[in-house]
């Protein structure tokens, strides 16, 4: 999946702040005999996929959150 843009970014993070929710990482698990996958969703919203690893999504995780307070400092 392509990464989101820095200011889709800002706005998922607004918007769920606004209703006291976060960015969640989570695993797929397709259900058949492929490879899962790690996620950053919010609830059936998904946001960003394709992390080999939960360490990986975290990592971009706190990326974004990084880069978004120095935007907004």
């Amino acid at each position: 999946m392509q990464r989101q843009s820095l200011n889709t970014w800002k706005t998922i993070f607004k918007n769920l702040a606004e209703d006291d929710q976060e960015v969640e990482v989570t695993w797929l698990d397709p259900g058949d005999a492929s490879a899962g996958e790690w996620c950053l969703h919010w609830e059936n919203e998904l946001f960003e996929d394709g992390f080999a690893t939960e360490k990986e999504a975290n990592e971009r995780l706190k990326h974004l959150q990084k880069q978004l307070l120095v935007m907004e400092g």
